[in-house]
């Protein structure tokens, strides 16, 4: 009895030592796993649930076509006969789950627009949909009574984009801190793309077509700049910065010191910065760009009077429909400037003005479209009305509800810079302003257009791609010929969309060779003056009509300066403006067979040292170039 005692003493003590073992050489562990089961039970299903047929004012013959629902669309088709007619829709939106609902914004869109048919829809802006709940509203189509024609156009389509989201009982559901897989970017709720993380890389910076699920319709001003920081402008006219952080804001303020600025002066900058992820950032109202122009542009009015003659005049008081704003200071390189329009109308009124000052019209020229975009001040005489530029925009004012234009990519030069931009992705834009870089000339080695921009500012990139979906028809900008600009432009791949090359876009640069797409129609003047081209090449089946020459006031015309040794020119242009191809080394000029040529300058080829055999193959001999030999050129015609 006693040993046993002993021993199991003996044992116990050896336990408690082998325990004091364990903790010294962490030979022992003990794993305690806790567990359980996280349901999401939130919901959220807002869906369209009824669309009916409310009502149809048959003055004439209004009938409903067609109509159907899914759960993300509505769609229907009606027929008008007469002025008065009108058919209306009730559409209901309801909330199936049970997470409230904000509607955030309502956006109507019509395409093929015309000024005789008129959509319109209730008002629902920023409605609550509790759960549970629904709402209806209307939708209406009218042959105005207004009216004073038939509309020309079919297949008018009006497109209504509701979005809803997260609310909390109070206000919209916000984040505290902007931080997704889309961090890299900084977007504002209309689709601005406010600002870049350059941590995130400069080598080609990919744009998406959303960030953290919100389209990226346009730039803002400065969104590339160094030290992750934007700048805007509000209501109140007050630049704004905004900084991705703390550190961000102290380095800029840094190098504000390091180029002379005051502590006065920074100190009232600061004073109206945010940073990035604030709450005051929340309630920033930025400046419009349809503000900007409204305040500075320059007022005029177009109209057509009883015998059909257009008038375009500048006017003082608020009966104006254009506004023409020019985006730049008068230091900087002219660009494309812009005429905006209060509706469609008046745009396509003032296009058929410019039209009707196109000098290839004298002449007969069948196509009459595009040389708005061409269209140049210093030949027009003195007592008309005109606006300062060469190359004109035309776009409807009430689509410029965004932050300022974009002006610069980077102004601090001791950054890392963005090499290339690509855009390829971001669908939803339809306007690039301009990403010239005004601060040193720091270029881009490469950009990649947005695919769905029409009518393109060139942008000042080494190499300029458009993608295969792009749907860009005119290409502007002017350079003057400033030394800043010339050479820039080493590549571009022109789109088979494109209508319009406009002038001096590719002055200085040094392209050896050209091909022009079968799609170009007019080409301006000065458009590849003096760029080194050793060959031109026209696509197959061109549809160009108009190769236009010097312009009072320019340097020359569209090919002049070059070293074009042979040229072969399209059966289908019928115009062929001043020293077109004046000052190559030319000596051999055809045209295709049966070509539709008109009109030719006698100074088309002026200032060519080699003698020229032109062959002509137009139906009849142009009255100022005979057959035979004039002026160093051998003129032969082929029927």
């Amino acid at each position: 009895m006693r040993d046993r005692k002993k021993r199991n003493i003996i044992i116990g003590s050896l336990c408690c030592l082998l325990v004091f073992m364990g903790i010294g050489y962490a030979i022992l562990s003990q794993t305690l796993n806790i567990s359980g089961i996280a349901n999401m039970r939130g919901n959220w299903n807002v869906k369209i649930t009824n669309m009916e047929l409310l009502s149809e004012n048959k003055t004439g013959r209004a009938e409903e076509v067609s109509h159907s629902f899914t759960d993300t669309t509505a769609t229907f088709t009606a027929d008008l006969y007469m002025p008065g007619d009108s058919i209306e829709y009730r559409v209901t939106v309801e909330n199936q789950g049970n997470i409230d609902a904000l509607l955030k914004s309502i956006t109507p869109t019509t395409t093929n627009r015309s000024e005789g048919i008129k959509f319109s829809h209730s008002e629902i802006d920023n409605t609550v949909l509790t759960a549970g709940k629904k709402i209806t509203f209307t939708m209406k189509v009218e042959f105005l009574e207004s009216a004073t024609s038939i509309p020309k156009v079919d297949n008018v389509k009006y497109n209504l984009e509701l979005v809803y989201v997260q609310y909390d009982g109070k206000s919209e559901y916000t984040p505290a801190v902007e931080i997704t897989e889309d961090s890299c970017f900084m977007i504002s709720d209309d689709g601005t793309l406010l600002s870049y993380d350059r941590s995130c890389g400069t080598d080609n910076v990919a744009i998406p077509a959303k960030v953290n699920g919100i389209p990226v319709k346009r730039i803002a001003r400065s969104a590339f700049m160094a030290f992750d920081t934007a700048i805007a402008t509000t209501q109140n006219d007050d630049l704004v910065y905004i900084f991705k952080n703390e550190d961000t804001k102290t380095k800029c303020i840094e190098n504000m010191r390091k180029e002379g600025s005051t502590d006065e002066r920074i100190n009232e900058i600061m004073q109206a910065s945010y940073i990035y992820g604030s709450t005051e950032l929340n309630a920033l109202k930025l400046k419009t760009k349809k503000d900007y122009i409204i305040e500075n542009g320059e007022k005029y009015r177009v109209s057509k009077d009883s015998t059909g003659t257009i008038k375009f005049e500048e006017v003082t008081s608020s009966d104006y429909n254009i506004i023409y704003y020019q985006d730049f200071d008068s230091e900087y390189p002219s660009v494309a400037s812009t005429c905006y329009c209060i509706t469609n109308a008046d745009c396509e009124l003032l296009k058929e003005y410019y039209r009707s000052k196109d000098p290839a019209k004298i002449y007969g020229v069948t196509d009459n479209t595009y040389f708005e975009y061409l269209y140049n001040r210093r030949a027009r005489s003195n007592d008309e009305v005109g606006l300062e530029e060469s190359t004109l925009n035309f776009l409807t004012l009430d689509t410029q509800n965004y932050v300022n234009y974009m002006e610069s990519l980077y102004y601090y030069t001791d950054e890392s810079k963005i090499e290339a931009l690509d855009f390829s992705n971001a669908i939803y834009m339809d306007d690039l302003d301009i990403l010239g870089v005004h601060m040193g000339f720091d270029l881009l080695k490469k950009i990649v257009i947005p695919p769905n921009i029409k009518n393109l500012m060139i942008p000042f990139a080494e190499q300029i791609v458009f993608p295969k979906n792009s749907k860009t028809e005119v290409i502007m900008g002017y350079t003057d010929g400033d030394a800043n600009y010339a050479n820039i432009i080493k590549s571009i791949n022109f789109p088979n969309t494109l209508k319009v090359i406009g002038n001096g876009i590719f002055k200085n640069t040094k392209f050896a060779s050209i091909n022009i797409p079968s799609s170009v129609v007019r080409i301006g003047y000065d458009t590849f003056n003096n760029s080194e081209l050793t060959s031109l090449s026209f696509g197959a089946n061109s549809n160009l009509v108009a190769l236009y020459g010097e312009f009072e006031g320019s340097s020359g015309g569209s090919f002049a300066n070059n070293k074009l040794t042979t040229l072969k020119i399209p059966k289908s242009v019928e115009y062929i403006g001043y020293q077109a191809f004046a000052d190559n080394n030319l000596t051999t000029v055809s045209f295709e067979s049966n070509s539709k040529l008109k009109y030719m300058d006698s100074s088309v080829f002026g200032g060519n040292s080699n003698p020229i055999n032109l062959t002509l193959t137009t139906p009849t001999d142009l009255s100022n170039w005979p057959a035979g030999t004039n002026d160093n050129i051998t003129v032969v015609y082929e029927r």
